[in-house]
């Protein structure tokens, strides 16, 4: 009896030693396997204050909180009226009235959106660095570092890059700048050739502090111990429900960490659930 019972024991341990080895390798990497709004390439509309609208492929429908977003895909807004756009946990798009944005490609940690017209204000958050293309008709601009990324397209000819926060490479098709802090990066192409110029960013308007006032509430939702580059956990600081990259919804309190089917770890804690900032 005692053989069949120590071949029992050897294969269940094999089999736990070959479930934890995707979870090893995903930790070590330090990379998520998959999106945490659902899949690789989904992205959500986070929020709409008015009318706002998505266009897949021909088909067009009013965006609502919550709706997903795949690759291809267009959200537009119409007067007197701003939408947000979560990409994953630590990087947004604000559109404000009358504006529009293609979602040209949505990866993991990495996002390529087009533009189209209007005004919008991309925002990536501490320890959330991805590989991200945003385009105008006539520049390309690609953040270096977490911060706040104003782009204005008044036409096909002209585009104006604010960097609020953090630094940023433009590149155009006459040369490559890069634009820091404070700064404002404006191109106008004209008959003949195309006038580009670096200069001091001009003062925040209501779209810019609109913004502002969702990154805050946003990064008090994620807390003190969130996104970090060895920690990606979603730790935040209140009650509710929560996902986690690697070990899916869990439960997490003020005084006790995230609980899996019983299960938990001792931290301060609070779960925002689904993104948005909205505190459930």
């Amino acid at each position: 009896m005692r053989a069949p019972m120590m071949k029992q024991t050897w294969l269940g341990v094999a089999a736990v030693a070959l479930l934890a080895m995707p979870l090893s390798l995903s930790a070590q990497t330090g990379r998520r396997t998959t999106s945490d709004n659902g899949g690789v390439g989904v992205a959500r509309v986070s929020m709409v204050a008015g009318d706002a609208t998505r266009r897949h492929g021909r088909d067009r429908m009013t965006a609502e909180s919550g709706m997903p977003l795949v690759s291809g895909d267009s959200v537009s807004t119409g007067p007197a009226s701003r939408a947000e756009v979560r990409l994953d946990d630590s990087n947004y798009i604000r559109l404000d009235s009358n504006s529009e944005i293609l979602l040209k490609q949505l990866g993991e940690r990495a996002f390529q959106i087009n533009v189209v017209n209007g005004s919008v204000s991309y925002t990536m958050m501490k320890y959330g660095e991805a590989d991200v293309d945003l385009r105008t008709p006539n520049a390309n601009v690609v953040p270096q570092k977490d911060g706040t990324y104003r782009i204005e397209v008044m036409g096909p000819k002209e585009s104006k890059i604010i960097v609020r926060n953090g630094e940023a490479e433009v590149l155009t098709p006459a040369q490559n700048l890069h634009v820091k802090k404070g700064k404002s990066f404006v191109i106008r192409e004209y008959e003949h050739g195309a006038r580009q110029e670096i200069v001091s960013a001009p003062g925040k308007d209501a779209f810019d502090e609109w913004a502002q006032r969702r990154d805050r509430m946003l990064g008090d939702g994620r807390g003190r111990y969130a996104g970090g580059p060895w920690y990606p956990g979603r730790v935040h600081v209140g009650v509710g429900w929560g996902g986690y990259p690697y070990w899916g919804s869990y439960w997490g309190d003020p005084l006790w960490g995230p609980y899996w089917g019983g299960y938990g770890f001792y931290r301060p804690t609070v779960i925002v659930r689904g993104g948005g900032g909205h505190r459930r």
